[in-house]
């Protein structure tokens, strides 16, 4: 199976047509049960009762709990679209249509917390078939705000969605409502009002294939095809064997999620992977949770380790965002399978994944601030989270369309994203000029 094959388990969905008022009932509560319990919280079973009918009329109506919950998540999908168009409305302007676009977006995620849970967070636990409506949601609103600069359309968007995904899982009031922050979202989008990047320079294409530095690389493969120690008479100390299979186990987590899901990530599975037994396993992780949540720290620490020497080597504090950026697209275009794993897959842990994701966010922000307390701007408070926020959207998508290899390509609009809320657009798309220069003279 490849990233990009919907799993096997995942049964067609019925046409439109064929869908009759049990039908919708049915799809109806799978989206009520997934928005308050989560896709795994709840059974054919469950569904039946809440319609009121047998699971034989169940059955003639869908195959499967994930067929009628993709259903509901397809009408979820289109209403979002509807109301897209209506809350843009007349406006003819770019810029106007983001703005009505973020506010629409944004009030309707607070009034609608379960229904945006189920569209931005619970799609993943059922597969890429699942995932797709939320990604064509965000494709078809990026075509309705038009505009000369898609990709920073979808960041800004991006950047909305997590604010709205972040606001309908917080249980704890810390994070404030989406309604909220809806104006100081529009703000930071205006700041790109009209942005044209005729300009933007291409970036050269890399030339380096640095590995080992996360999950999914950590311990190479021998010449046999295998990543355990090669037998023989000399004895390795304990302690490097017990990091070395640490490592490999790491390695399996990534590479079984990356090609199958979480849902995919077993004790055999990973077994397999890691080439080490369960009981080697259970020697240094409790559960197959503890050691997902190892390799994303691990990941993380080899992503921050690559970009914040990268931001702070040059004089410039702009010059430093845009390297300490393109140190951080290198990294992922090289562990494409922790970029998978980071950046896709972790969603389909539901809010632990929410967390995950968050923690990555908030450590790329602290770079961009880093620069900003640097600069002799002065940049309103939420827009390093919200660049950091739109950077991890262009990124994802390129991911989820198969094209990891590509991302070094994104650095100079992340350059500008990052940059134009301080300097403006045309400064910043100078600087992202520097950037893609120094990396062709760079001789690695």
């Amino acid at each position: 199976m490849t990233a990009s094959t919907p799993p096997a388990r995942l049964h067609p969905v019925p046409p439109a047509a064929e869908l009759d008022a049990t039908s919708r009932l049915l799809m109806h509560a799978a989206v009520a049960r997934a928005g308050t319990q989560g896709y795994r919280g709840f059974t054919v079973r469950d569904l039946v009762a809440d319609a009121g009918i047998s699971s034989q009329t169940f059955y003639t109506r869908f195959t499967s709990k994930e067929a009628c919950f993709v259903a509901g998540l397809q009408e979820l999908a289109e209403a979002a679209e509807v109301h897209a168009r209506l809350i843009i409305g007349d406006a003819t302007d770019p810029a106007e249509r983001l703005r009505r676009t973020i506010t629409g977006a944004l009030s309707l995620a607070a009034d609608h917390p379960t229904a945006t849970r189920v569209l931005l967070l619970e799609s993943y636990a059922v597969g890429t078939t699942a995932q797709a409506e939320r990604d064509r949601v965000l494709d078809a609103t990026v075509q309705l705000v038009g505009g000369a600069a898609p990709d920073i359309v979808r960041a800004v968007l991006g950047a909305t969605a997590r604010v709205a995904l972040e606001g309908c899982v917080d249980t704890t009031g810390a994070t404030p409502s989406p309604r909220a922050l809806a104006e100081p979202l529009a703000a930071w989008a205006a700041t790109y009002a009209n942005a044209a990047l005729d300009d933007l320079p291409t970036m050269p294409a890399a030339t380096s294939r640095r590995r080992g530095r996360a999950p999914g690389s950590l311990v190479p493969v021998g010449p046999d095809g295998s990543r355990r120690l090669r037998p023989g008479p000399k004895r390795e100390p304990r302690a490097f064997v017990e990091h070395h299979q640490q490592d490999r186990i790491l390695d399996g987590v990534a590479t079984v999620v990356a090609r199958d899901g979480f849902d995919g990530l077993t004790t055999r599975s990973l077994s397999t992977a890691s080439e080490i037994s369960s009981k080697a396993f259970y020697q240094h992780f409790s559960s197959l949770d503890e050691a997902f949540a190892a390799t994303m720290l691990t990941g993380g620490r080899g992503a921050l380790a690559a970009a914040l020497p990268a931001s702070m080597a040059p004089t410039d504090w702009g010059d430093g965002i845009a390297q300490g950026l393109r140190a951080l697209l290198e990294f992922l275009a090289e562990e494409p399978a922790f970029a998978k794993v980071a950046l896709i897959d972790a969603l389909s842990l539901g809010t632990a994944g929410v967390a995950f994701q968050r923690e990555a966010i908030d450590v790329l922000a602290a770079i961009i601030d880093t620069g900003y307390e640097r600069a002799d701007t002065t940049v309103a408070a939420t827009v390093s989270s919200a660049v950091a926020a739109g950077a991890w959207e262009l990124c994802a998508d390129r991911v989820r369309r198969e094209r990891a290899a590509d991302l070094l390509a994104l650095a100079p609009v992340l350059t500008v994203l990052a940059l134009t809320p301080a300097i403006g657009i045309t400064a910043a798309v100078r600087v992202a000029g520097r950037m893609a220069a120094a990396t062709a003279d760079s001789p690695t």
